[in-house]
Order: structure tokens, then sequence, then C-alpha cells
């Protein structure tokens, strides 16, 4: 469907799913009768009874037809370009905001503290993982050389032996391009390898690697071949528990302002959303049936019924 793919093209990094119909249906409204709207995109005014998008993580208002008209929209929180709004391109179909590229984690080096924070979190839930679990960022061309999905946010690795894996090992500012440099990796000796989409913000880089690394132990722990909705339902309820983990540990430390800390918050509610509403059946339906029962019978008690049964409690 036309609107499938509208939105897919708006916020096809941010999810993994491209036809989350829901997502536009839940940013759209009406403008009343007496009411005076400016888009914030294109600055004209919005007519009455005319449809619009208003995220409400952002307080932006919006054109329906922006979605489809070649505004830029940005990779980690999904805003749509405005004339005050810097834009950067990270060179590989994907573009992202000032605000977004300030913590994001561009290169394989970088992502080491937060790979830490990550093994702290599993540790803390009774899963810690002793295996070497190398970690690589790459780019969306990477990425789609190992996963039919080119979309993906990230992957996992599960043989011993990766050859010419290409990861980002530095990146500069060259105007609005990105430019990068990569270098080919051989992988050998690990029971997994993880790669991440570069450029992502630091709390998207770190749900997506809270949700790579529970596919990781599921794998050392020879829990393997399960069913997708399975699967990926109760890696995306880690990733999503991830966040507010993350939060509770350093609310404002990691961030250089007030208003920075505040617009992570925002963007880690934006993620959140995203994963809550996705529509697709493995990561959308597998995450909601897997959150539910984690809040009925507990995570522990969840991931030894799938050890067992290869499926969720009833």
């Amino acid at each position: 469907a036309d609107e499938d793919e509208e939105l897919a093209r708006a916020i096809k990094e941010s999810l993994r799913s491209s036809s989350n119909s829901k997502q536009i249906r839940s940013w759209s409204t009406s403008i009343g009768s007496s009411s005076t709207i400016d888009c914030d995109v294109c600055n004209k005014a919005l007519s009455p009874g005319m449809n619009y998008c208003n995220p409400e993580f952002w307080n932006q208002r919006f054109c329906y037809n922006h979605f489809s008209d070649g505004t830029p929209v940005c990779c980690g929180c999904v805003r749509l370009k405005r004339s005050d709004l810097e834009y950067f391109d990270l060179g590989d179909g994907r573009t992202i905001c000032g605000d977004c590229y300030s913590t994001s984690i561009k290169c394989t080096q970088q992502i080491e503290p937060l790979l830490n924070n990550v093994l702290q979190f599993f540790k803390e839930k009774g899963m810690e993982i002793q295996e070497q679990v190398p970690v690589f960022l790459v780019t969306r061309m990477e990425m789609s050389r190992h996963t039919s999905q080119g979309t993906s946010l990230g992957h996992v690795h599960p043989n011993a032996t990766i050859f010419g894996l290409t990861h980002v090992t530095s990146s500069s500012l060259r105007g609005r391009q990105v430019i990068l440099e990569e270098k080919d990796y051989e992988v050998t000796g690990c029971k997994a390898t993880i790669m991440v989409l570069y450029g992502l913000p630091m709390c998207m880089t770190g749900g997506v690697l809270a949700h790579e690394m529970m596919h990781a132990w599921l794998g050392i722990q020879g829990i393997r071949r399960l069913e997708p909705k399975i699967a990926e339902g109760i890696c995306q309820v880690m990733g999503h528990e991830w966040l507010d983990w993350f939060e509770s540990k350093d609310p404002q430390g990691s961030y250089s302002s007030i208003e920075e800390a505040q617009y992570a918050r925002n963007l880690k509610k934006a993620y959140k959303h995203l994963v809550e509403v996705d529509s697709s059946r493995a990561y959308g339906d597998g995450f909601r049936d897997a959150k539910h029962s984690v809040a009925k019978y507990g995570l522990r008690n969840v991931i030894n019924h799938i050890r067992r049964y290869r499926t969720l409690p009833n």
C-alpha cells in the first residue's frame, strides 16, 4: 500500500518493520475549525479540517505529505527537517539531525564503554556473559552483506570465523557530509559476533546492542532455532528494558547539559514507542507477547520456559 511505503521511507532506519501504518495513525490528528497551525517543515498554514502529524515527543507539527515528498528524516529521532535544523549525510542513504549526531556512536572504538554498560546490565539480570563477543560498527551497505534485511539496525553472526568484515574505524565531517574510514577485519574463535549500524544516537545504539546481545546470549546457552516471533520478541524486551535501566543508572551524567539530557529522555521515549507500536509479527507481536509473559512470570522463568519448551508460557 502507498501508505505503508511512505511510512517505511520515513522511519525505515528506526524500525525493523517496513510496514507500520499504525505509527502514522498514532501521529495523525485533525485541525479544529477555529485553530491556526503552521507546518514546522514548510511553514505553510494548515487548513481547518486538514490531517497533520504531531509526534508527541517532539512537539513537531507537519503536513502529512512531507513523508513522501523527499523531506529529509533523521534516522535517530525520526524528526523531519525544519529550516532551522542542521542535518548530516551519513553516506549510506541515511541522514541525521545535529542533536542526534552529537551523541551518536560513530566508530567501533567508541562503542566499548556502551558495550561494558550492556554487559553489566546482563550481569545484574543474572545472565553474565563471560565469552568474548566482538562488536563492530558497520555501514548500511556492510550490514546488508550479512543479512537479507538491509535496513536492520543490528545483526549477530553465529559463525566462529568471519572473513572480510569491514567496520568503521573513524569518521569526520566535511561540511555536512560524514567521511568514513573503514578497515577489513577477520574474526576467529568467537561464539558470536555483533554488528551494529554506525551513526545512531547513544541510547538507540545501546538498545540495539542489548537486543543483539540477547541473541548472542541465547546462542551461547545453546538455545537456537527458535521461531522468529519468540526469539525477536524476547530480544526486543531486553533492548526495551535496557533503555529504562540505563536512564536509572545514569540519568544525566553522560550528557554535557540539562537540555541534552532531556533530549535523550525524549529520544528514549520515542524509540520505546516505535518498538511498542511495531506492527510486524516477529518484532511487534513478539515483543508484546514476551513483555506480557515477563511481567506475569518474571524474566528468569520465561527464559527457562523458552529453553525447555521453545515457546512462551501460556
